[in-house]
């Protein structure tokens, strides 16, 4: 996740969303290495509570991606911490580390600061949690299936994004899109690092209708692995 949702900033008040997000993990429930069924992702650090909505998200993301003929070549690592930073310097949810080939996913109540002051926060904290692991298995996915690797931010978050919005149930995905006044029309839409980098959230909601659009979404994720996307501006 280069850019996107390392905008995500800590909050300095913990609205209803956060206790609520907290809630979903126990802080005594003990941490362990397990593997998701029916999904080929191994996951460590996690809590009970967590490894289900994990390997939940993992199923999603991959029948997804699936459905486009796109499949992991390997088995999928993840692990859960208390914080995770990205390069950049920010805390973040979530991260794929491609110099690793993990997946880095904060713990459900350690990633309840950083949802509070951000378009997310509309979401039910697992709706939420489970997309941003859906956003960084996605990324791990193309990784492995790249067949030349991407030249810009833009062609990485692309997918990330447009297939972590349609993994929200349909009542929390309009809800967010609303949220984030979407526009509908997004055919001839072209993406590039500069709208990514100063609004990801716009970026995301254009990548989805983009991705969702008459014609075929799945083409689009094919054009990415091949390095051949012209919806993706190349900056100089």
């Amino acid at each position: 996740m280069p850019l996107g949702p390392t905008f995500l900033r800590r909050a300095f008040a913990l609205p209803a969303f956060v206790i609520s997000l907290a809630s979903l993990l126990a802080p005594s429930e003990p941490r362990a290495e397990g593997r998701c069924a029916e999904a080929p992702v191994e996951v460590s650090g996690a809590a009970p509570a967590e490894l289900d909505m994990l390997c939940a998200a993992a199923r999603d993301a991959l029948r997804l991606l699936g459905a486009c003929r796109i499949d992991a070549s390997r088995a999928i690592r993840v692990e859960t911490e208390p914080r995770v930073t990205h390069p950049f310097g920010r805390d973040v949810i979530a991260y794929y580390d491609s110099r690793r080939d993990v997946v880095r996913v904060t713990h459900v109540a350690d990633a309840a600061a950083l949802v509070a002051d951000t378009p997310y926060r509309v979401l039910a904290p697992e709706d939420f949690y489970r997309s941003m692991v859906v956003h960084e298995i996605v990324h791990a996915v193309m990784a492995q299936r790249a067949k030349r690797m991407p030249t810009s931010a833009s062609a990485q978050e692309y997918p990330a994004y447009a297939l972590q919005i349609a993994s929200l149930p349909e009542g929390a995905r309009a809800r967010l899109l609303e949220t984030l006044h979407s526009e509908q029309d997004a055919r001839s839409a072209h993406f590039n690092d500069i709208v990514l980098a100063f609004d990801p959230f716009y970026f995301a909601t254009r990548a989805y209708a983009h991705f969702t659009a008459p014609g075929s979404g799945c083409a689009r994720l094919h054009a990415l692995l091949s390095g051949d996307a012209d919806f993706i501006a190349t900056l100089p």
